[in-house]
């Protein structure tokens, strides 16, 4: 009976090494023997069950099981850019950049870059865990970029027009309330407005002051302006008509 159990045991474990042995690492669970020429490498996330593969209808079956998951349709578009459908793969890269975005947008994919790290680390020659890992950094820094254009464009331009203010008298020049009281050049667009006002009223003719009573018996006072240049001039300033 010994003899019996042993055998079996040993045909079983021979029938695994054959059928293939699988390595676990965490909660990710990789074939050891696995090759450029076998199957499509799996690994299982740590949240979900999504496997990283080249095998582009397991990736579309995953993104029908798990529809809000990045990470399935990260996995198929990196599986159909393998392919001739790179458009259907570009298609998929902004659906995982658009949930990714609910999810921590960068934080998700650096999560997600670490864990490849790790995978790395146990199978250093794997390329394909390379060419995932290559997508997973784009998909990183196109969200950080994405984000910094945000935060650091420039404030839309403000329209300086306005209305102008009705023509009343005595308008008042208005001052921004940031520069009131501190010397600072006030608002042109009230004082230009005011300046345009005074200029459309009618001028007020200059008057002589009147002459005070100590100059009021003076002839002068009764001449225009012009004769009393006249007779104050000399007589050799003034030309004589001749009779």
């Amino acid at each position: 009976m010994r003899a019996t159990a042993r055998s079996v045991s040993q045909i079983a474990l021979a029938s695994m090494l054959c059928l293939g042995s699988f390595a676990g690492t965490g909660s990710l669970c990789i074939p050891a023997c696995a090759d450029e020429g076998s199957k499509p490498l799996e690994i299982t996330t740590e949240t979900e069950d999504i496997n990283i593969t080249y095998d582009s209808a397991l990736a579309r079956e995953q993104v029908k099981k798990y529809p809000d998951n990045p990470e399935a349709h990260f996995v198929l578009a990196v599986a159909l850019t393998r392919s001739s459908l790179l458009e259907d793969a570009f298609k998929e890269i902004r659906i995982a950049r658009r949930l990714a975005q609910k999810q921590g947008g960068p934080e998700y994919f650096n999560g997600m870059i670490e864990e490849y790290e790790k995978i790395l680390l146990s199978y250093p020659e794997d390329n394909r865990i390379r060419y995932h890992l290559a997508w997973g950094y784009y998909m990183k820094a196109y969200l950080l970029a994405e984000y910094s254009r945000r935060v650091m464009a420039p404030p839309a331009p403000v329209s300086t027009a306005k209305k102008q203010p009705k023509k009343e008298k005595g308008l008042k020049v208005p001052v921004r309330a940031d520069h009131a009281d501190n010397g600072a050049t006030r608002d042109w667009h009230g004082q230009w407005v005011a300046s345009a006002m005074e200029g459309d009223k009618e001028p007020e003719q200059a008057t002589e002051p009147e002459p005070t009573k100590k100059a009021s018996s003076s002839p002068l006072n009764q001449l225009t302006a012009m004769e009393q240049v006249m007779k104050k001039a000399a007589p050799s300033a003034i030309k004589k008509k001749k009779k």
